[in-house]
């Protein structure tokens, strides 16, 4: 795997969420980026990533973020890929918390799965999710048990900024809704620009979890993303979680791990 990999995939997640859960990214000194959110506070949508230099240096970059985060009214935090440098950085930071996600990457050389849930899928026409897309987040990521697989507890920012997205015009957005005996029951978003498409958003109410409904869904992201001619179809997810292994069957392969250092 070429170095400069990994920091484009960091480049096309912040490129094509901005506008919904990020607002922009900035270029700091020497080559530090630092993507932020104007609703929404916490370390995912909230931090500096491209980070390399020599030991030496690190003392300074710190003190750019935190200066940085300091001016938005933000906890300063650092994004960290495998080719990261310094490779020992965790022990050259003052950090307060940190926590690892998986990168998987879908394999296009597979046919997608066949859906094998009852789930009737149709796509939003617009770039902007509508109350029923909406109410079915709040559902799958406003509350939970810590239990549940995947991300809970989110903060009513999320919401906001789903509320009032506006993705570039270059970005093009798919939002699928899913129906089980007529009921609005689950979700998935997928965000293409040029040859990399993200899925986010993809989320069940719990009512209607363990039935097969994220893993079709998913796959009509998938099918959209395909035919936009997108090659690197991308998610993030916690690593060592259900979906991680979920993901896995559906054919996406994990590609590296990225961390998160609050600081």
């Amino acid at each position: 795997m070429k170095e400069k990999r990994y920091i484009e995939y960091l480049d096309a997640h912040a490129k094509i969420q901005t506008g919904t859960y990020i607002d922009r990214v900035e270029i700091l000194k020497n080559g530090l980026k630092y993507a932020t959110s104007r609703l929404i506070n916490d370390h995912y949508w909230n931090y500096a990533y491209n980070f390399d230099c020599s030991i030496e240096e690190v003392p300074s970059r710190i003190n750019a973020i935190k200066e940085h985060a300091d001016s938005l009214t933000k906890s300063a935090a650092i994004y960290f890929t495998p080719d990261s440098k310094p490779i020992d950085i965790k022990d050259l930071l003052p950090y307060k918390e940190m926590e690892a996600e998986i990168w998987m990457e879908y394999d296009i050389t597979k046919k997608t799965t066949n859906k094998n849930s009852d789930l009737d899928i149709e796509k939003i026409n617009d770039s902007k999710p509508n109350d029923t897309f909406i109410d079915i987040f709040m559902d799958a990521y406003g509350s939970g048990s810590p239990n549940d697989p995947g991300y809970q507890g989110l903060p009513p920012e999320y919401i906001e900024s789903l509320k009032n997205c506006t993705p570039n015009n270059d970005v093009s957005v798919g939002h699928f809704i899913g129906q089980s005996n007529g009921k609005p029951i689950a979700i998935s978003s997928i965000y293409c620009f040029e040859e990399y498409a993200g899925l986010y958003n993809v989320g069940t109410i719990h009512s209607g979890r363990r039935k097969g409904y994220g893993q079709d869904i998913s796959i009509s992201a998938i099918e959209y993303a395909l035919s936009k001619n997108c090659t690197k179809i991308f998610l993030q997810t916690q690593s060592g979680s259900e979906v991680e292994d979920m993901y896995s069957k559906l054919g996406f392969k994990s590609i590296f791990e990225g961390v998160f250092y609050t600081i």
